[in-house]
């Protein structure tokens, strides 16, 4: 059976290896050094960080409707968030001070609105 690094039941807790939650994890990417994985986590609106050296969880980014594809570009130091509920692609700044609310976040394609950018 394999060892879980985060809690198995459903929550939105940061914590230590098995005392922590997600709700729906969807979508996964690590850094280009291999010790953070970053997480979409659906139900909870938000993107997690788990440090891989001491199974840490910690809320990267918040207020992001559920978030489903991720992907980390270590080299330009960005996160992109393809948000389902709000039908946009969001890019956060990797080592800036987070939790992030999408709100501070760039928009790159769609829209909150569901209108297109004109």
């Amino acid at each position: 059976m394999p060892a879980f690094v985060v809690h198995s039941a459903t929550g939105f807790t940061d914590g230590l290896g098995t005392y922590a939650a997600l709700n729906t994890p969807e979508g996964i990417d690590i850094d280009s050094q291999l010790n953070i994985l970053y997480i979409s986590d659906y139900s909870n609106n938000a993107v997690r960080k788990l440090d891989l050296a001491d199974n840490s969880l910690t809320t990267f980014a918040t207020s992001v409707k559920w978030p489903r594809g991720i992907a980390v570009d270590s080299v330009s130091r960005f996160v992109y968030v393809a948000s389902f509920g709000d039908s946009a692609v969001y890019k956060f700044l990797l080592g800036s001070v987070a939790p992030f609310a999408a709100s501070a976040a760039d928009i790159l394609v769609g829209s909150t609105t569901g209108i297109a950018n004109s």
